[in-house]
């Protein structure tokens, strides 16, 4: 949806659409998790080793190559707003 759109929307229906795009992310990764569990857990008991490195690091490197990329304002903002803690 374009911001100018979402903009337009009374304050109620702006904060519904947050809150449910809030609420089916965290049910979106909640079901991803129930369905990788038993796979994982078959692959250990096959043998396989699961690695799970800290993705940290990784995050902190990518924020410069992201910052460079970022040339709007919304792209900054939208950026923010996903890397928030």
């Amino acid at each position: 949806m374009q911001k100018s759109a979402f903009d337009a929307l009374p304050e109620k229906i702006q904060t519904a659409l947050l809150e449910s795009a809030h609420e089916s992310a965290e049910w979106q990764r909640s079901y991803v998790e129930d369905q990788e569990t038993p796979l994982l857990d078959a692959l250990k008991e096959k043998g396989v080793k699961i690695t799970r490195p800290d993705p940290a690091p990784f995050r902190k490197a990518s924020i410069p190559l992201y910052k460079e990329m970022l040339k709007s304002d919304s792209q900054k903002a939208l950026f923010d707003a996903l890397t928030a803690e």
